[in-house]
Formats: structure tokens, sequence, C-alpha cells
């Protein structure tokens, strides 16, 4: 399998596609290498645990959130993702996908009218693919 170079996600990792082909978006995204720390006694740091991705979206039209949705039949899901990460470089992990349980869906008038608005999806326990 060659090198990822975008985000993506699949249930498998064969089976992986772009964001862009799926018809959603690309995210903004962070990357934590690890989501605590432990003080040693010579007073240096040691990180602990997996590393988490979120990727946020300030909207996301009904079918691009639909088209994310679909890989989580309930609030979560074991999934396979494409994302940054800190080394600025596109990596394949295994991991558990969260979606939001609450959002905000627009009701103005405007184009973006029935979108979801500021979405984050959550990444956890992730570990490299490949």
């Amino acid at each position: 399998m060659t090198a990822a170079t975008t985000y993506e996600i699949g249930t498998t990792l064969g089976g992986m596609a772009t964001l862009v082909s799926l018809g959603a978006i690309e995210p903004e995204s962070e990357f934590i290498d690890y989501p605590d720390s432990i003080k040693l006694a010579d007073g240096t740091l040691r990180g602990r645990g997996f590393p988490q991705a979120t990727w946020h979206y300030g909207y996301l039209t009904p079918a691009q959130y639909n088209a994310l949705r679909a890989f989580v039949a309930s609030t979560s899901a074991e999934i396979f993702i494409a994302t940054l990460n800190n080394s600025r470089a596109f990596v394949r992990y295994s991991g558990v996908m969260v979606m939001p349980d609450r959002f905000v869906i627009r009701n103005t008038e405007s184009q973006y009218r029935g979108s979801y608005v500021d979405v984050t999806i959550e990444f956890n326990r992730l570990v490299e693919a490949e």
C-alpha cells in the first residue's frame, strides 16, 4: 500500500477512501502524541497513553455529516484513518472514532441552512497501521 497523502477513513485498512471521494471535506486537525504525562523523580516528563487526533469542521452539510457518520453505528466504532501527525506527515492509524453527541444545526436563511456547525470528531487509542 502506498503512503497516505491526504485524509482517509475506512472500516478496514485495505478499504480506506479519501474524505473528498466520500463527499466530505478535509478538516482542521489536531494530533496529540500522548494524552497524559507524568513527572519523573529527575524532573523530566514522560508521556503516556495512546496518541489521539481530532478532526474539526466549522460546518458540515447533512450529506457530508452523514458520509462520516456512516462509519459509526452508535456513538463510537473501531476504524482506520489517515491523518496528519505532529511531524506533519499523513500516517494511517487504527483506533476508535467517537462522533459528537451534541451539535448545533444552523437554521438561518443562507447557503448553509441545515448544516451542522462546529463539529469535532475524536479518534482515540490510535496505533500506526502500517
